[in-house]
């Protein structure tokens, strides 16, 4: 059985924070503070190496960083940008993003991911980094596929998923195929679904 493991939910009220301060102070040059720890108790600092890129308004240089943090995969014939992150003998965490967004989404909470899981994310197909095939016909069940390959590639038997947005979607798809190999352990669904 599925159940909602309680790191998870930390996670997402961390996210849901950051987005709003994102939201809120775009345009402005103040010092934000974000989530590095899953523990409430912990003061909130920014836990991405090119934060202070983010902050003054340069998303091209920490997008960059992001991409040469990341690796590819290839999937059916398809290039897809991918992260991996923390002990590799700790709980696989898998990301995934929202619409039409990546797995850059989850770049202020990285370092506090993988301080305490194994965290695996990757661009769905026709997003972010990952291949754009034209013509192609996207379907979530494609994207929970491509999820599944990747994890059983990296060796995964079972894992946690914390979503967002279109990735919900995906997760649920995954929710349902329910006994499959590997096996998905809990899930944190965020805005949408």
């Amino acid at each position: 059985a599925v159940r909602i493991d309680p790191r998870l939910a930390v996670a997402q009220a961390r996210l849901a924070q950051y987005l709003f301060h994102v939201a809120r102070h775009q345009e402005g040059n103040e010092h934000l503070q974000i989530a590095t720890s899953l523990d409430p108790e912990e003061p909130l600092v920014l836990g991405f190496a090119a934060s202070d890129a983010i902050w003054k308004g340069d998303y091209t240089l920490a997008l960059e960083l992001w991409r040469r943090g990341g690796a590819a995969f290839t999937h059916r014939g398809h290039d897809l940008f991918v992260r991996r992150g923390g002990d590799p003998r700790a709980p696989v965490l898998v990301l995934i993003h929202g619409f039409p967004t990546a797995s850059w989404d989850f770049a202020p909470l990285w370092a506090a991911l993988v301080a305490r899981w194994r965290v695996l994310t990757l661009d769905l197909l026709g997003l972010g980094l990952s291949a754009k095939p034209p013509g192609h016909r996207y379907s979530i069940g494609e994207q929970a596929d491509l999820i599944q390959g990747f994890l059983r590639a990296e060796g995964v038997t079972e894992y946690h998923v914390l979503a967002h947005d279109y990735g919900d979607t995906v997760a649920q798809e995954l929710l349902a195929r329910g006994g499959r190999q590997p096996a998905l352990r809990s899930v944190c669904l965020l805005n949408g679904g």
